[in-house]
C-alpha cells in the first residue's frame, strides 16, 4: 500500500512539472515575442502519434495562408488522407478525417493552432521571473530565450513544446512541435522542408 502511495505521489509530481522554458536575457527583454509567422510558407515533414498500444506515422503538409491561418493535411505512407484541418486564432476546424484519428484530432488541432497559427496574445503577456507568460483561454503560452520565441503551452490539453525555430523569409517557423501526455502519449510534428510560397 505504501509503495502504491509513493508511486502516485511521484506521478503527480512529474505531471505537475512545467515545461522547461529558457530565460529571456536582460539584453533581449525589448524584443517583440514571436509566434506564428505571417509570411506565407509551405512545410513538409512527418507526423508521429504514439499512445499505449498504438503507433501511427505519416506525411505532414502544412501551409500558411498568409493571414495567420495554417492549413494542415496528414497522410498515411500509402497516400491516404488521415486528417485535413485549418487553424487560426487558437481554434481549428476539421475538414475531413478517418475514424482512427478521432481521438488524436483535438490534440493535433491544438498543436497546429498553438505552434504554427497566429494567436494575438500581446495584451495578456506578463513577466514571470525571466520568462514571458500569456494566458489565452484555458492555455498558458510561455515565451523565452533569445530571440524571444514561443517555447511551450500548458493547460487546455496535453503540454506542448515548440522547438527548433528556423528563419523563413523574414519570419521564424518551428521545425518541431510536440504534445506530451502521461503514459508515453506523444504527438510529434517535424517539418523537414519549409519554403516561402
Amino acid at each position: 500500500m505504501r509503495r502504491i502511495a509513493l508511486i502516485l505521489i511521484g506521478c503527480v509530481a512529474i505531471a505537475g512539472c512545467s515545461p522547461r522554458v529558457p530565460e529571456v536575457p536582460a539584453s533581449a527583454r525589448g524584443q517583440t515575442p514571436r509566434a506564428g509567422a505571417l509570411t506565407p510558407w509551405v512545410g513538409k515533414g512527418r507526423l508521429e502519434v504514439v499512445a499505449p498500444g498504438k503507433r501511427l506515422s505519416g506525411t505532414a503538409i502544412l501551409r500558411s495562408l498568409g493571414d495567420g491561418a495554417v492549413r494542415a493535411a496528414f497522410l498515411s505512407d500509402e497516400g491516404v488522407l488521415l486528417a485535413d484541418l485549418t487553424a487560426k486564432d487558437g481554434i481549428w476546424t476539421v475538414t475531413r478525417s478517418v475514424a482512427d484519428m478521432e481521438r488524436a484530432l483535438p490534440h493535433l488541432g491544438r498543436l497546429v493552432a498553438q505552434a504554427y497559427a497566429r494567436i494575438d496574445d500581446a495584451g495578456s503577456r506578463t513577466w514571470d521571473d525571466d520568462r514571458l507568460r500569456a494566458a489565452s483561454g484555458d492555455a498558458v503560452r510561455w515565451y523565452g530565450g533569445d530571440p524571444v520565441l514561443l517555447r511551450a503551452v500548458e493547460g487546455g490539453g496535453l503540454d506542448l513544446l515548440v522547438e527548433d525555430w528556423r528563419m523563413i523569409g523574414i519570419d521564424l517557423v518551428p521545425h518541431e512541435a510536440r504534445a506530451e501526455g502521461p503514459f508515453g502519449i506523444t504527438i510529434r510534428l517535424r517539418l523537414n522542408d519549409i519554403s516561402v510560397k
